[in-house]
């Protein structure tokens, strides 16, 4: 081997160890990116491949998707079909249509276009012109382990639950992730607004919160903020102008993440939820302890109470896996909707 072919494999065999470090920017990787196995974001966050600011990302009919720098330049393809799959609080996504954004970033969507602004400036813009793109890539997999919920809410302006982070689960495998939030959506289900309390996100092995927002096939995740077992979580959406603001706020350790959304889901003909949410659960071990949610409030645009009957639901599926699910709610008129226990016996 002589001195030119020698010193260009042994550039060659660098460049392609930091590639697998995630240590050089997508832009120095070549059109053909190969599997992607982590969400994309703009904001250089630590479990996620770095796009630059104001990238562009297009979904095309193919199930491709193209991400373009500031400058317009190609930065990379990917197939979707070969990315990783995520397992997100709104469902299972590929890596190319998670994005992780900074907190308090405004999100807005006109028509197939997604535009995520931070300090007014745009750092990010999503096209997709795939309409075939599903919500959960896999139709026959309910991840909600037991849940309540209503349907036709109108006028909603400002809603919350409080609880505390529940304890570890007691010995889950490296692959189990659970979801605990509240959340609303428009009755089609188009779209979800959620501040999470995630446990295992990215194979953390530990608890986190983060607001999240989904829709139109993607799902963009605020910067999150830490929470342990015990600490007071608040869960706040409020609505104003034709704007959804996402807060989750950790009481104990004050910390927050939030989002800014723009029109979606709107105000009118909603569904809202308390939820447990699981992925890869196969038995007790894989589950936080009990999850009781208190001081929930739901206001409308005059600022009076919103009532209703929650409906409590356990997954038949988990209800085989788990040992003592259980689910207490109000059933008795009239209905006392600021209260909401989902057992786990853990």
């Amino acid at each position: 081997m002589n001195k030119m072919h020698k010193c260009a494999y042994v550039v060659t065999a660098f460049m392609l160890s930091l590639l697998a470090l995630n240590l050089i920017p997508l832009a120095a990787q070549g059109t053909n990116s190969g599997v992607i196995a982590k969400p994309l974001s703009p904001e250089g966050s630590s479990n996620a491949y770095d796009i630059p600011l104001g990238s562009t990302i297009y979904h095309l009919e193919n199930n491709t998707t193209e991400v373009y720098g500031p400058d317009k330049v190609l930065l990379f393809t990917a197939r979707d079909t070969d990315a990783q799959i995520i397992e997100t609080p709104g469902g299972l996504a590929r890596a190319t249509h998670v994005h992780h954004v900074p907190s308090g970033s405004y999100i807005e969507t006109i028509g197939n276009v997604t535009k995520v602004y931070s300090s007014s400036q745009c750092i990010l813009t999503v096209i997709n012109q795939n309409h075939k793109v599903k919500k959960a890539l896999l139709d026959d997999y309910n991840p909600h382990i037991e849940y309540v919920y209503a349907l036709d809410v109108d006028d909603l302006s400002w809603c919350r639950a409080k609880w505390d982070c529940p304890s570890d689960p007691p010995s889950p495998g490296e692959d189990a992730v659970n979801y605990i939030f509240n959340a609303v959506e428009p009755s089609d289900f188009s779209d979800i607004i959620q501040p999470v309390v995630e446990w295992n996100y990215g194979g953390s092995s530990d608890w986190s919160g983060a607001a999240w927002k989904g829709i139109d096939g993607d799902y963009y995740r605020a910067t999150p903020c830490d929470v342990s077992a015990g600490d007071d979580i608040w869960g706040v959406m409020t609505r104003s102008y034709n704007v959804w603001y996402v807060y989750l706020y950790n009481y104990t350790d004050v910390g927050s993440s939030y989002l800014t959304c723009y029109n979606t889901p709107g105000s009118n003909d909603l569904a809202v939820f308390c939820d447990l949410e699981g992925w890869n659960i196969e038995d007790d071990d894989d589950v936080p302890g009990d999850i009781e949610f208190y001081d929930i409030v739901f206001k409308d645009s005059s600022n009076s109470d919103i009532s209703f009957e929650w409906n409590p639901v356990i997954n038949p599926t988990f209800d085989q896996i788990l040992s003592n699910l259980d689910v207490d709610c109000d059933q008795t008129s009239p209905f006392d909707n600021s209260w909401v226990n989902l057992y786990t016996d853990n």
